[in-house]
């Protein structure tokens, strides 16, 4: 990365591990998928940034994959000996409910990446509808990279997703505000939102500027899984009410995995 502002660095492979074993509230993280999902489906980015990495893990690198899927986490010290096993730069869930997951792994778009197909597979009983706003977006074209931002974008994401929470506040009764370690992430939990085709999710994106829209209209199901820790920026992933949202301030976050 090109350029990360004050209190920002990637987290060394020591660091992450020493996040898993003893700081990660797996039974925070675990309480949070547990009320939408009856089997949780996660997924853990081995090296897609920083190039920290296991070494037994090389050959995936090399390989570029991009995401390992974990369909067998059944309890949060489950989910805590994957995510130390792992030690990765980032730990997601899978926003889609489906009746069988088992159908998903052999489905022929997932390998092409045509996520968006999902909707129309009977399989299929809807997306978590979130908002990813990341401070980079507020910086394009000042660095060779996309994952590098200043301060001063970082508060513009801030600020943007103010807007979108109280703009979502305004049609649905369930709203959530993630700090994501680097930006902020709106979730939406209403049912109903849960149905939005993609068509409607695509609409509602391009009512806001700084978004990543293809979370948002579901061409990518992930999410940051809240409590873990972003080792891009080696800081931990936590919700915030929105009073907490408002007034979010690098200066007075310090949770890191050390």
């Amino acid at each position: 990365m090109e350029y990360l502002p004050p209190g920002f660095r990637p987290s060394t492979l020591e660091e992450r591990r020493h996040f898993y074993k003893h700081r990660f509230r797996a039974d925070l993280a675990w309480d949070w998928v547990k009320a939408f999902f009856d089997h949780p489906i996660f997924a853990v980015k081995i090296a897609s940034k920083t190039r920290i990495y296991d070494s037994r893990f090389r050959e995936l690198v090399e390989r570029k994959v991009r995401a390992i899927y974990i369909s067998s986490v059944r309890s949060p010290e489950d989910l805590r000996r994957k995510a130390v096993f792992y030690a990765p730069e980032g730990l997601y869930y899978w926003r889609n409910r489906v009746v069988d997951y088992e159908r998903c792994k052999k489905c022929p778009y997932k390998k092409e990446r045509k996520y968006i197909k999902c909707f129309d597979c009977p399989n299929f009983l809807g997306q978590e509808l979130v908002f990813d706003v990341d401070p980079e977006n507020f910086c394009l074209g000042k660095f060779h990279d996309f994952a590098s931002f200043t301060l001063e974008s970082f508060y513009k994401a801030r600020d943007t997703a103010v807007e979108i929470y109280e703009s979502m506040e305004e049609q649905y009764s369930d709203v959530r505000a993630v700090y994501s370690g680097r930006g902020f992430h709106i979730h939406v939990l209403d049912e109903d939102a849960w149905l939005l085709p993609p068509e409607e999710r695509r609409k509602i994106a391009e009512k806001f500027k700084g978004i990543d829209p293809w979370v948002t209209r579901g061409s990518i199901a992930l999410i940051r899984l809240p409590y873990s820790l972003n080792a891009v920026v080696n800081k931990e992933v936590v919700p915030l009410t929105k009073k907490e949202l408002e007034k979010f301030s690098v200066d007075r976050y310090h949770s890191s995995s050390s």
